[in-house]
């Protein structure tokens, strides 16, 4: 069996039209949005402009969410890991790509990166790719 793909992005300082349009363009991708806290409805990349912008194709995982976003200093606490992973697992069961979004730009320095270690160790293997610049995406 092959290692399932799961990319990841975090969208400081991007564009959330050309997100959108990347993610509308195939129809396999699914936003996982990992973020624990809620954004204003009227900003970009809130909860709610996700949901309405791309119906099917986006779920928000509180589980995965780090209850302690506001206070980095001590550091990731994911909200609920085993629902988190039954949740990425079914995405994966239905042919689905998740993407991973977060606020943070680079998974290395976000709670993202403790999120596919706890799927690797749980669905491993996988292949975790960046959605951006790196696959000839349209923004960055």
């Amino acid at each position: 069996m092959s290692a399932a793909l799961i990319y990841e992005w975090g969208y400081r300082g991007r564009s959330e039209a050309t997100f959108l349009e990347r993610v509308r363009a195939d129809p396999r991708l699914v936003v996982a949005d990992v973020r624990f806290g809620f954004i204003g409805p009227a900003r970009p990349f809130s909860q709610r402009r996700l949901a309405e912008a791309l119906g099917e194709q986006y779920r928000h995982l509180r589980a995965f969410g780090n209850r302690f976003y506001r206070e980095p200093e001590r550091g990731v606490e994911l909200a609920d890991p085993g629902k988190g992973v039954e949740a990425v697992r079914e995405l994966l069961r239905a042919g689905r790509i998740p993407v991973l979004l977060c606020a943070c730009a680079e998974a290395a320095r976000c709670h993202r990166s403790v999120v596919i270690e706890v799927l690797d160790r749980a669905l491993g293997p996988l292949r975790v790719r960046p959605f951006g610049p790196r696959q000839g995406s349209l923004f960055d």
